[in-house]
């Protein structure tokens, strides 16, 4: 039995090494069947993107103050889409360019992301909160992304 609510609510943060699988049934990525991605936790746990978004927060130039702007909007969702690509998408299979499957490297997730973050926002959205979402990552179990792209 907890002894505190602290201990009550400590979230069980997934590991850096698991990896939970995405399929998107709202758009096809150049062929019939649903993307389906690979990804890592976004967030404690995650040594690479956590490190990441620190260094990001403690950067002078991305602190500045005054009120949001479109443009600072737009940088934002750039970094977001960086990070997504370099330290959570670590693989994907039904995803394809000029008619060729796209392999799942950091420049076409980052491409991709991107697209979507400009094109359907929407979709962008859905992926990047379900790898913030703890509990989709609580029963999967720890791969290193070799069946869909990198690794």
């Amino acid at each position: 039995m907890a002894d505190s609510f602290d201990d009550m609510l400590a979230p069980q943060a997934p590991s850096g090494e698991v990896t939970a699988f995405y399929t998107l049934t709202e758009i096809a990525l150049g062929c019939e069947d649903a993307p389906v991605f690979e990804m890592k936790f976004a967030g404690k746990g995650n040594r690479g993107y956590q490190s990441a978004t620190i260094k990001l927060t403690n950067d002078p130039r991305l602190r500045a103050s005054g009120k949001m702007t479109e443009h600072r909007l737009e940088d934002i969702r750039d970094i977001e889409a960086k990070l997504f690509a370099k330290h959570v998408i670590v693989g994907w299979k039904n995803v394809y360019k000029g008619g060729q499957p796209s392999p799942c490297t950091y420049e076409n997730a980052l491409e991709l992301l991107r697209a979507l973050y400009n094109r359907r926002p929407d979709i962008f959205q859905m992926i990047t909160a379900f790898a913030r979402e703890p509990e989709n990552f609580l029963d999967a179990s720890p791969t290193a992304g070799a069946d869909l792209g990198k690794g």
